[in-house]
């Protein structure tokens, strides 16, 4: 009888040989032109550049690579050709004008094991995919932003309530929030909780996104055929985990769907995005429950960064905070929160929001492309099947487009700019061309209402220690699919009596 360990080695090494394939024929027979390839580090033999790749962060890796071999770089990973973008201008060029690269890499874990393939931001370039993009149009439209931004409103009141009651939970807060807007929005469903069963499984699934995206976390990403391996072999305990994760994402995808349709069905629905895909946009159920899905879990997250940066930023740089909160005093007044009206005639705090998406971007290494096709740019070759991956963190330190690139300055997007371009950020962290993100408008709404909300009610400062010295935050953040602040402790205190008892007021309304 053949035995369990023969088995197992039998699949490694199958695995094994097809990386050794793949880089013979990548390296031997690819590149017809014989053009060369663009500059990067040295390689290794059949491992590639594999061990000069850090685990976290590697956009910070590319960007110094960025200084020592330009604007685009290229390396390999086990015979896989990868290709880093480090300015918007080449960003653009490739990503957002070629059809070439319009398609996803393929993922083993996330995309084939777990179900996330279906879903619109890693679905590969194919007439399906194209679909949904015709139906995602609708999300840019006025009536469809409209009912979001009521959501946006009262979930920002509600959001400063619990805060005036609870500020040591802020980041619960801001998550709770962001993912009360969603359901509302997506699926005419109110929370009221963080315990609520919808926002408590998105928060599940999503760590569970995060933590398979790593790179190098999980070795069927590198050995794709071990994907065959029995579930029941020793040391795969991975395809049985993965099995389980399957199910929470299929739960999150049709859990909040299937509630809608049984107010459907009990004729007390009110009007949503998913409706608006069904009854105007004909989509499919099948459809709007992926494309909602797909919403929820890339929006869930995203408000959340950035309600965080805003308040890293504003311990950094106070005076920001006041100069912000002076022109709200001024536009608003006392007696009132700020809402969507407002938001053309605060021109200070717009541009701390701009600043916000170029200081801290949510997104510093934007979703991988994958090549369809052979192509050439400026003399380099890109092969087919190669990852490419724009740096964002790169392009928001560009000297070339920002004066004091790693400064908190609002007012490099107003007129004391002092003559350099200071391209709006919003041209490249929503991603490039059609891969770009469709909800961009809703995600920038969510964090102008909770953000000029937090300064009109609230003051951020330093945390102060037991010896009355100021906590001087480190300005460090998460790896992952998106990125935000670590942890750091801050006090948050309303600002006066009277904001707490117009918090209050606004709330009870």
């Amino acid at each position: 009888m053949v035995s369990i360990a023969v088995v197992a080695f039998c699949f490694l090494l199958a695995g094994i040989l097809h990386a050794l394939l793949s880089w013979r024929k990548r390296h031997i027979f690819a590149n017809p032109k014989q053009l060369p390839y663009p500059p990067g580090p040295k390689p290794d033999p059949i491992i590639g550049n594999l061990r000069h790749i850090v685990p976290e962060s590697t956009w910070f890796r590319y960007t110094e690579w960025k200084a020592v071999y330009g604007d685009i770089v290229h390396f390999t990973v086990l015979g896989t050709h990868v290709t880093v973008l480090n300015s918007y201008e080449v960003a653009n060029e490739i990503l957002g004008k070629r059809a070439t690269y319009h398609s996803r890499p393929i993922t083993t874990m996330l995309g084939e094991m777990l179900g996330w393939a279906e879903s619109v931001p890693l679905m590969e370039y194919c007439e399906k995919w194209k679909s949904y993009r015709r139906l995602l149009r609708s999300f840019k439209r006025e009536d469809v932003v409209a009912n979001f931004r009521l959501a946006q409103h009262q979930e920002a009141q509600a959001f400063l309530k619990r805060m005036l009651k609870d500020p040591a939970e802020f980041f619960s807060h801001a998550r709770l929030a962001t993912g009360a807007i969603l359901l509302r929005g997506l699926y005419d469903i109110p929370v009221d909780s963080g315990e609520n069963e919808y926002i408590t499984l998105a928060e599940t699934v999503l760590d569970i996104v995060v933590l398979i995206a790593q790179p190098g976390k999980f070795l069927v990403e590198l050995f794709p055929n071990l994907k065959y391996v029995p579930s029941w072999l020793p040391g795969a305990g991975w395809k049985r985990q993965a099995k389980k994760w399957r199910s929470l994402t299929m739960k999150m995808v049709n859990h909040p769907f299937n509630a809608l349709k049984k107010d459907l069905d009990a004729g007390v629905a009110q009007p949503c995005y998913a409706t608006t895909l069904m009854d105007t946009q004909g989509a499919s159920e099948e459809d709007a429950k992926w494309i909602c899905g797909s919403l929820y879990i890339g929006g869930s997250d995203t408000a959340v960064s950035g309600v965080m940066s805003f308040a890293l930023a504003m311990m950094l740089y106070p005076e920001v905070q006041k100069k912000a909160q002076e022109e709200i005093d001024r536009v608003v007044g006392r007696e009132r929160l700020p809402d969507f009206t407002d938001q053309d005639r605060l021109p200070y705090v717009t541009a701390l929001l701009t600043e916000l998406h170029r200081w801290a971007p949510i997104t510093p290494l934007a979703f991988p492309r994958r090549s369809i096709e052979d192509d050439d740019f400026e003399g380099y070759f890109i092969p087919k099947d190669s990852i490419v991956l724009a740096n964002v963190w790169a392009m928001t330190r560009d000297k070339n487009h920002y004066e004091d690139p790693d400064r908190f300055w609002p007012e490099r997007f107003l007129d004391e700019g002092h003559g350099k371009p200071n391209t709006d950020p919003r041209q490249y962290i929503f991603g490039f061309g059609r891969r770009g993100c469709p909800g961009s408008n809703v995600g920038d709404n969510n964090i102008f209402i909770l953000v000029a909300s937090m300064l009109a009610a609230f003051h951020v400062s330093k945390k102060r220690g037991a010896n009355g010295i100021e906590i001087e935050p480190e300005f460090s953040f998460t790896s992952g699919l998106s990125s935000r602040p670590l942890d750091f402790e801050f006090d948050i205190k309303p600002r006066s009596d009277a904001a707490c008892s117009l918090i209050r007021a606004h709330a009870d309304n």
